[in-house]
Formats: structure tokens, C-alpha cells, sequence
């Protein structure tokens, strides 16, 4: 492991609530990656560094260091390498943080794109990325382009997922409330009763979020239906 590579792996064992000192860290491969060509590990300091001031709220640091970042790695990397789409998926995470919607769905759009790619990318991943996309159409209230998402999210999840998994849970849940938001209360219902099903399956000890956000859907599709 050279040493660029090992101060990077040096970093990701530092606890987040250090992120002062993490930052420091990933300061240290920039002395030898400055010195040749532009590389990938250069680029993944860079991108390292940038989600250390994301956590920092230094957003402005951030973006600087993000699009270093992206400068190289979209030369380096293969269009449908893995990490392209998770340097994506930061450069969005932190345009919604300083409240450019657009330029966070367009680098989310990118994430995706990167992973529908990738023959070997897993699908998990790909729906965790349609999640997060659905998410930030529903805050600007494109529910239709978010239901679209979410559909997907919903078939990825119900080939690979158990049907007592939280997460399937509260795919069924997202759908019912952006159908609610649609006023199709019908459909809403029957995705209430989808995630009813899945949470019937699991330990009532497990699930005391999802039951209180069940309880909540539950009385919104019952107040639109009165």
C-alpha cells in the first residue's frame, strides 16, 4: 500500500467526532500526490478532504475541494467506476446543504447514471441514490418525478429485500405519502397496506420509528378520506 493509500485508510479509522483531526490527516497524502501527475489518489484526497469540511459545515471548502476532485477523477476513472458516482453523490449532498437544489439534482442524476451503468454495481446502492433523488423532488413538491423514483426504489427493493425488511418498510411508506401529496388516496391505501403487511412480520421491538410513521400516514389517508 503506498502512502498515499495507507494515510487514506488511516483517515476512514478516525471516529467522525474527530473531524478536525481527520482533516489533518487527509491533508498529508497532498504532500506526496502534488508532486506527480495528477492521479487517482490525488483525486480521492481531495474528495476525502471535502466530506471532512462537509462535516465541519465549511460548505465553501468543501465545494472548492469537491470540484478538485472532480477535475481528476472524471478523467481517471472509468465512466462507470463506483467511487465516480459516491464523489457524485458528496458534490450533490453538499449543493443541497448551500441550498442549490438544481446543481444537487444534476450531480445526483450524474450518481445514478454512473450506477444504472455498472453491470456491477449493486443494486442496493442504486436505490439507496433513487431514494435520495426522490427525496429532494418531494422538498420542491415534483412528486410525480419523485413517485417515478420511487417506484423503482420499491421493484429493486422487492426482488432483494425479505419482506420483513425496514427499509422495504418505509419504501411502501415514501410511495403512500407522495400518492397522499398527489390526493390519489386509493393508491395511498394500498401502499399503507403494503408496509401494514411487512411490519406485521417484524418484532414490535424493532420497529417503534416505522410504527409511529406508519401511525401518522395511517391518520393522514383516514383525515382525506373524511
Amino acid at each position: 500500500m503506498n502512502i498515499c493509500n495507507k494515510l487514506n485508510w488511516l483517515t476512514l479509522q478516525i471516529d467522525i467526532q474527530n473531524t478536525e483531526l481527520q482533516l489533518v490527516w487527509l491533508y498529508l497524502p497532498l504532500i506526496r500526490a502534488d508532486l506527480v501527475a495528477p492521479s487517482v489518489n490525488l483525486g480521492f484526497s481531495y474528495d476525502n478532504i471535502a466530506v471532512a469540511h462537509f462535516y465541519l459545515k465549511n460548505l465553501a471548502k468543501a465545494n472548492e475541494y469537491q470540484i478538485k476532485a472532480l477535475n481528476i477523477l472524471e478523467k481517471v476513472l472509468d465512466s462507470t467506476d463506483f467511487h465516480l458516482s459516491i464523489t457524485y453523490s458528496n458534490v450533490a449532498a453538499n449543493y443541497k446543504a448551500l441550498g442549490d437544489t438544481q446543481k444537487a439534482l444534476e450531480f445526483k442524476e450524474k450518481a445514478i447514471n454512473v450506477l444504472r451503468a455498472n453491470p456491477n454495481s449493486d443494486p442496493l446502492d442504486l436505490a439507496e441514490s433513487l431514494n435520495a433523488i426522490a427525496f429532494i423532488h418531494e422538498e420542491i413538491n415534483e412528486y410525480h418525478i419523485a413517485l417515478d423514483y420511487l417506484l423503482e426504489v420499491e421493484i429493486i427493493h422487492e426482488l432483494v429485500l425479505e419482506s420483513d425488511d425496514l427499509n422495504l418498510v418505509n419504501t411502501y411508506m415514501s410511495i403512500a405519502f407522495v400518492y397522499l401529496n398527489l390526493n390519489n388516496v386509493l393508491k395511498a391505501s394500498i401502499y399503507k397496506d403494503k408496509a401494514q403487511e411487512s411490519l406485521n412480520l417484524i418484532p414490535q421491538s424493532k420497529i417503534s420509528d416505522e410504527q409511529e410513521t406508519f401511525s401518522i400516514l395511517k391518520e393522514a389517508i383516514d383525515s382525506k378520506k373524511n
